[in-house]
C-alpha cells in the first residue's frame, strides 16, 4: 500500500479535487501531493494520517511547525490543506460508543452481563 496515491495517479484525476485520506499514512506519495497542490491539480486536502506521523500524534505543531520534516512543513503552508494527528474518530458519539463497549466487555468479562464472545479470546 506504499504511495497508492503519486504522481501517476494525480495525473488521472480531475482537476480540482479535494483528496481525503484517513486510511494509512503511507497511501499518499507527500512529494506528488506538493507537486499536485503548487500546479493546481488539486484544490485541496484533509489528511488525518500522513506518513511518519507517530512523532506528531497528541503534538500541538501550529505555532512550531515541522521543522524536521520539509515536506510537511511545505503541506502545512497551502491554504486549502488540513493535517490532523489521526484524530478524525474523536468525536462525541465515537467517544460514547467506545466507552459503552468498553463497559459492556468489562461488565461480560466479570460476570455481571453478557460475554461478547468477538471481544475476547478464550
Amino acid at each position: 500500500m506504499l504511495h497508492l496515491i503519486n504522481e501517476e495517479a494525480f495525473k488521472k484525476m480531475k482537476q480540482d479535487v479535494v483528496l481525503v485520506n484517513t486510511s494509512r499514512g503511507e497511501v499518499v506519495h507527500i512529494p506528488s501531493l506538493i507537486k499536485a497542490l503548487e500546479t493546481k491539480k488539486l484544490w485541496g486536502a484533509a489528511l488525518d494520517v500522513f506518513e511518519g506521523e507517530k512523532k506528531y500524534i497528541f503534538h500541538d505543531k501550529s505555532k512550531e511547525g515541522f521543522k524536521e520534516d520539509p515536506n510537511l512543513a511545505k503541506l502545512a503552508t497551502f491554504e486549502h490543506v488540513i493535517l490532523s494527528s489521526h484524530i478524525a474518530f474523536y468525536t462525541d458519539q465515537a467517544i460514547d460508543q467506545i466507552t459503552s463497549k468498553t463497559l459492556e466487555n468489562y461488565e461480560g468479562f466479570i460476570g455481571k452481563g453478557e460475554l461478547d464472545k468477538k471481544a475476547f479470546i478464550i
